[in-house]
């Protein structure tokens, strides 16, 4: 198949020219869509939903009973509010009340009488006699309730004698009845009727009530006491308050010697401070510290050296330990009770560019070597000084010691300036090599195995147990509040055996003794 315009070869079911475009013959058109099918039309049947029969009903002997009662009530006569009048509050109230509880009592009473004859026996002939349905509706509801209840029970056989009673007796029972049933409902109408006449009225009287009391108390005797006794308090209280006033300092009538209050004027230093009270007496009283004395600070480390030294010097001229401690503790030195610890501690600077924590360790605990009492405070480094040799040439008693001529010689000139002149020297108790104690006097000392353990039944007592081991728990047995430095730190004890002197291991054991010529570290202490 070739194409019409170009002539060029085209496949066979070729619509267009590949090369021109011309259509190769005419494009059908397109077809329409097909109609749908109609589903009625094509005679389906529609499914169309079925009701379910309607139910038989059948009206039972008490329903029809029910809707003769519907009857009834709708022939009773209704009960229309009567107009509204306007009627105060007086002493009829309570005999309209007494009426409507004696008509409510009247027409109990009708009712039980009319019920009294319904139970009456009634002969089979008389029932004949009664009137029919058409009658009976003018019956009350109650006569319907009795009719039911007679109904239910089963009818009483009668005997000869009933059999013989006249049908007059019968028609008699019967008028009684239903002239006590018309009496009944009557009765009720007209109590009906007059309860809601006496309960409009009452209405009507509480509001007329309403009103007298809020257009002010209007023929109330009550109310009109009660506001003119409130005036009269109230005018007494405003008598009183004006004599008062008239008759004080400010008053016209106040007498003519009446002074008034002096009022002082504010202190410019040329008056005198008013008396303390008893509360500010006692506590100049209980406060220890004498004037001059340095400014009570919050903490060790916030005070100064000489600021210590001068707190030191007031604890030592106290009277007694106790009085000593109570001043350590208004400087915050020490707990109430006298109780250290080393969380307070104030840096130690030493001129070779070390920096040592110092903590105190005793209050009044060791005496001055000069004869005058003892130290107020007693501290100890809670870190290395440096390293040193306790004996270069073997064992040595702490008074002939090197290590004790460093300490008191060479390491006050490193103090801080001024310190150095601060330092109080104290006689100190130290075992000898081999037996024997040795006394003497320092600046500076290591601390011996009594000050910081307490007395050891193996070696000599040489000193007292300070406060701030001792209320760290620190013994005999190892701490680890004994462990101030990275190495063995010495003590001036000389051990059991003669060849060694005593040391405190890194962990805290105070139970080693190395050989002297070893260089450990030096934790010292000193009095201000």
């Amino acid at each position: 198949m070739r194409c019409k315009k170009c002539g060029e070869e085209l496949p066979e079911r070729a619509r267009f020219c590949y090369v021109c475009g011309a259509p190769v013959e005419e494009v059908p058109a397109s077809k329409r869509l097909e109609e749908p099918i109609d589903p009625l039309a094509a005679g389906a049947v529609p499914l169309v939903p079925l009701a379910p029969p309607p139910r038989a009903y059948t009206l039972e002997p008490r329903a029809r009973r029910a809707a003769a009662r519907a009857d009834l009530r709708s022939q009773l006569p209704s009960i229309r509010p009567q107009e509204p009048v306007v009627e105060r509050v007086d002493a009829d109230a309570r005999p309209k009340v007494q009426e409507v509880v004696e008509a409510e009592k009247d027409a109990a009473t009708q009712v039980a009488e009319a019920i009294d004859l319904v139970e009456e026996p009634v002969e089979p002939a008389a029932e004949e006699s009664v009137a029919p349905d058409a009658e009976r509706e003018d019956a009350p509801q109650a006569t319907e309730e009795v009719d039911a209840t007679q109904a239910a029970e089963p009818a009483p056989t009668p005997d000869a004698t009933d059999a013989e009673a006249p049908a007059s007796t019968a028609a008699l029972t019967t008028e009684k009845l239903k002239t006590a049933a018309k009496s009944a409902a009557s009765t009720t109408s007209d109590f009906i009727g007059t309860a809601g006449t006496h309960l409009a009225s009452a209405g009507r009287q509480l509001r007329a009530g309403g009103r007298t009391v809020a257009e002010g108390f209007e023929g109330s005797r009550v109310p009109t006491v009660a506001l003119v006794g409130g005036i009269a308090v109230v005018a007494l209280i405003a008598v009183s308050v004006l004599f008062v006033m008239g008759t004080s300092w400010i008053g016209p009538f106040a007498p003519a010697d009446e002074q008034a209050p002096v009022v002082q004027p504010p202190s410019d230093g040329s008056i005198p401070p008013l008396e303390a009270d008893d509360e500010e007496e006692e506590a100049e009283e209980e406060q220890t510290v004498p004037e001059g004395a340095p400014e009570v600070r919050g903490a060790l480390d916030e005070y100064s050296w000489q600021e210590l030294s001068q707190i030191s010097a007031l604890i030592a001229d106290a009277s007694s330990d106790t009085e000593g401690v109570k001043i350590a503790a208004e400087y915050n030195l020490c707990g109430a009770d006298g109780s250290l610890d080393a969380t307070q501690t104030k840096d130690l600077e030493l001129s070779g560019g070390t920096t040592v924590p110092v903590a105190v360790a005793g209050i009044r605990s060791d005496e001055r070597s000069d004869g005058s009492g003892v130290a107020g405070l007693t501290l100890v480094t809670r870190a290395s000084l440096g390293k040193q040799a306790y004996g270069p040439d073997g064992p040595v008693s702490w008074e002939d010691s090197p290590i004790r001529s460093w300490l008191n010689q060479t390491v006050p000139g490193q103090l801080p300036e001024g310190l150095a002149d601060l330092l109080v020297s104290v006689d100190k108790t130290s075992n000898a090599p081999g037996g024997g104690q040795c006394q003497t006097s320092d600046l500076m000392w290591l601390l011996s195995y009594a000050e910081i353990c307490g007395p050891a039944s193996w070696l000599s007592v040489d000193g007292t147990q300070y406060r701030l081991f001792a209320d760290q728990g620190v013994s005999t047995s190892a701490s680890s509040q004994l462990a101030l430095a990275d190495d063995y730190w010495w003590m001036r004890t000389a051990g059991s055996d003669s060849q060694y002197q005593m040391t405190v291991t890194p962990e805290g054991d105070p139970n080693y003794s190395r050989n002297p010529v070893y260089e450990f570290d030096v934790i010292a202490g000193f009095c201000l």
